[in-house]
């Protein structure tokens, strides 16, 4: 199994009162990680899938079936796709109180029905965890010439380090992060893969939340926002093309966002400018299910969309690695002013910009723009190939390769102390 860096997080939970629940999409993982917690219990586990109809037979009279069935001594309980549990916050509760020892974990995956599910007050009774696709490291880990996942982002990679890692990322664009994905390397069984998570998304996890009349245009939906990554959300003109209000339009966003489609990512508010742009962008959660939305694996250096889906990529590996503090932000202005990304934790800020194929590796001017800001710390070029340390304003400017994005989250310390030379 492929090592998960989430894990030793969920690991260190096993002993904590609460209810940790994993929320993400279909086929991420979640059910992998749950036995690879149960692998590393010290103690009796118990597995349900609630999906499965023996399994929701044993939670058919609440805890008195449960605990007729499982017993009542120290054990991990995993409770699969819980929601589909009438009350489930109600069976943690009782859990805790009368059964502290038996720790549940529990996995879903629509935040739509898992918050329909815990919408009484659960401060205290449950920890949610969002599970991501597999990142560009734990994807590359046992072919990639070095430990990505760990790599000090001031240093440069070996060469042919670099040049190895630089082919799997090309492959990873395309393909995504789906798990299961890496069982093969066949083109066909993969685009086989991909298509029947895209189909099981749209008939189980869809129809759950909308109307039959309405699957039809979601469908048409997802197709549009297929072209539209990376783009400025625009409710008025979906609401054209597709023929419908800008209420169904919102409706739709808000069920693509919940059921991890897609992310919008809001403007940096903070910026004192009046020409802010104030739209959302859209991104995806996986380039590799949005390809298989719109039949295309060609090769990224074939591809008209290659710019969008190289920053697509950059946004969820950014977003793997953040942790909770971390929000992610862009600045966009309307005389075209625009840095892609901004990492903001306690009102400090990382600018990051994601450039491909520059002829001459140089500070962006937008980026220069923005450095002189007190809450600026310093910026990331992400780029094809140049690793090397620069200044402006003042402040260290990183200009680092694309397959070390991931590591722009854990440069907080280093850019308060001003950064490092590259190779240092």
């Amino acid at each position: 199994m492929i090592p998960r860096t989430i894990l030793p997080k969920l690991l260190s939970e096993a002993e904590k009162p609460f209810v940790s629940i994993l929320i993400g999409p279909r086929q991420v993982g979640k059910t992998t990680l749950l036995r690879m917690i149960g692998q590393n219990a010290r103690r009796k586990t118990t597995y349900l899938d609630l999906e499965d109809p023996l399994d929701a037979l044993v939670l058919r009279d609440g805890l008195t079936s449960l605990i007729a069935e499982i017993g009542s001594e120290p054990q991990i309980l995993f409770l699969d796709e819980f929601y589909r549990f009438p009350d489930a916050l109600a069976l943690f509760r009782q859990l805790r109180d009368r059964f502290p020892a038996i720790k549940v974990y529990a996995s879903g995956s629509s935040s739509i029905e898992v918050h329909s599910h815990l919408k009484q007050s659960a401060v205290g009774r449950v920890r949610r965890t969002r599970i991501f696709p597999l990142s560009f490291p734990e994807w590359a880990h046992d072919r990639a010439d070095v430990d990505l996942h760990t790599w000090d982002p001031w240093r440069p990679l070996p060469p042919r380090a670099r040049a190895a890692a630089s082919g799997l990322l090309e492959e990873f664009i395309v393909w995504g992060g789906m798990p299961e994905l890496t069982t093969t390397t066949a083109e066909l069984e993969r685009r086989e893969i991909l298509h029947e998570i895209v189909s099981l998304y749209l008939e189980k996890d869809i129809k759950s939340l909308l109307r039959e009349e309405e699957l039809l245009g979601y469908n048409q939906f997802i197709r549009l926002l297929c072209n539209r990554i990376g783009q400025l959300m625009n409710r008025a003109e979906y609401s054209r093309i597709l023929g419908i209000s800008t209420r169904q339009v919102a409706k739709q966003l808000q069920v693509m966002e919940h059921t991890f489609v897609l992310r919008s990512v809001s403007t940096d508010y903070s910026n004192p400018t009046k020409r802010l742009v104030r739209a959302p962008r859209i991104y995806w959660y996986d380039n590799g299910l949005r390809n298989a939305l719109v039949r295309d694996f060609r090769p990224r250096r074939d591809r008209p969309d290659a710019g969008a889906l190289l920053e697509n990529h950059i946004f969820t590996e950014l977003e793997k690695a953040a942790d909770i503090g971390t929000q992610i932000l862009f600045h966009r202005t309307h005389d075209q002013q625009e840095i892609d990304f901004i990492l903001e934790r306690d009102r400090q800020k990382i600018l990051v910009e994601v450039k491909s194929a520059w002829t001459r590796p140089r500070v962006p001017r937008a980026v220069q723009g923005m450095l002189d800001r007190e809450d600026v710390l310093g910026a990331v070029v992400l780029n094809d190939d140049t690793h090397e340390v620069r200044e402006s304003a003042g402040k260290p400017v990183l200009l680092l390769p694309h397959v070390l994005a991931h590591r722009v989250p854990a440069m907080w310390d280093q850019l308060k102390a001003g950064g490092v030379e590259a190779g240092s």
